[in-house]
C-alpha cells in the first residue's frame, strides 16, 4: 500500500530544494519506508516547507515511540581457572614481552649475525640460576638444536631468580612460561624478578579446588609443606591455596605442548604426584 500525500491548496507551489528532502530523509523513512520516500523524491512532488514539517508533526505523533539500542560493549571472558583463581592464586600475566637475549647471556658480534654463546649466563652464580649447571645440562641435551621457542613450568620457583633451572629459557631463549611457588613469603618477588613469565601462588597438589595446606612460613629454598618436606621445629605454618594444576595449563598455555617442566619443591616430590593432578 502506498501512502501519498495530497496537495495544500495555494495560489503558487513552490518545488522544495534539495536540503528540503535531504533535512526530512530521515523522518521521511521512518514514516512511509524508504522506497515511498524515493518514489516521492523522483516523481518531483513539491511542498511548501511549512506544510512539509506540519504533515510530519502530525504524523509522528501518531507513531509508537521506538526506543533506541543501546549496543553491548564486546566482553572477553577470561580462561576460566585463572579467571576464578585470580586472587586466590595470586596471578600475574608477564607485565613485559621478550625483546632479545638478556645482556647476561652471551655477546653477540655488531650485525647480531651469531646467537649468543651463553657462557656468560652458565658462569653466574646460584642467586640468579641453576644450582648445579641443571639449565646448561638440559639445554645441550635436549633444546640447544631445537631451533624454535617452547614451553616451561617450574614448580617451586622461589623468588624467580635463585637457583632458578628456567630462567635461562625465559631470559635468553625468550620461552613461555608459568612459574609457581606456594611460599606466599617469597612469592612477591617473583613477578618482580620475573617480568616475562607468567606468576602463580598455591600448592598445584590436591585433586580438587577450594582446598588448602599447611605451608612453613620461612625464606629458606627448603620451606616445605607440613609433614613432606623439611620442616622447621619453632616456626609458623599458614594456610595456602591448594588446586588441581591442569586447568590452570590448559589456561595458560592453551593446548599448546610443555617442552620444559622443572619439579623442585625440596623434598616433597614423591607426594606431589601422588594426586591425580593431571587427567590428561
Amino acid at each position: 500500500m502506498v501512502r501519498t500525500l495530497r496537495r495544500p491548496r495555494q495560489e503558487k507551489q513552490q518545488q522544495p530544494s534539495a536540503p528540503l528532502w535531504s533535512e526530512n530523509a530521515a523522518r521521511l523513512t521512518r514514516i512511509f519506508g524508504s522506497m515511498v520516500v524515493t518514489v516521492l523524491t523522483c516523481t518531483g512532488l513539491s511542498f511548501s516547507h511549512r506544510s512539509l514539517q506540519s504533515s510530519l508533526e502530525t504524523i509522528e505523533s501518531a507513531l509508537p515511540v521506538q526506543k533506541e539500542q543501546t549496543p553491548q560493549a564486546e566482553q572477553t571472558q577470561e580462561p576460566a581457572a585463572i579467571g576464578y583463581n585470580r586472587t586466590k592464586y595470586h596471578y600475574t600475566p608477564p607485565s613485559q614481552s621478550f625483546g632479545g637475549p638478556h645482556s647476561s647471556c652471551g655477546v653477540t658480534d655488531s650485525n647480531n649475525n651469531n646467537p649468543p654463546t651463553y657462557e656468560s649466563f652458565f658462569a653466574l652464580e646460584k642467586d640468579d640460576r641453576s644450582r648445579d649447571n641443571e639449565d646448561k645440562i638440559i639445554w645441550k641435551k635436549f633444546f640447544a638444536s631445537m631451533g624454535k621457542r617452547g614451553n616451561y613450568i617450574e614448580m617451586g620457583a622461589f623468588n624467580g631468580a635463585q637457583e632458578s633451572n628456567s630462567r635461562f629459557f625465559d631470559v635468553c631463549l625468550g620461552w613461555k612460561g608459568l612459574l609457581v611457588e606456594a611460599n606466599p613469603m617469597v612469592f612477591p618477588e617473583v613477578p618482580v624478578n620475573r617480568p616475562q613469565a607468567h606468576s602463580m601462588s598455591f600448592a598445584p597438589s590436591c585433586p580438587t579446588p577450594d582446598q588448602t595446606l599447611e605451608f612453613h612460613a620461612t625464606i629458606w629454598t627448603n620451606a616445605g609443606l607440613e609433614g613432606k618436606a623439611k620442616a622447621y621445629d619453632g616456626t609458623e605454618t599458614v594456610s595456602v591455596p591448594c588446586g588441581p594444576l591442569q586447568p590452570v595449563l590448559e589456561d595458560v598455555f592453551a593446548g599448546e605442548a610443555i617442552d620444559f617442566f622443572s619439579l623442585d619443591v625440596e623434598g616433597a616430590e614423591r607426594w606431589f604426584w601422588k594426586p591425580l593432578i593431571l587427567t590428561r
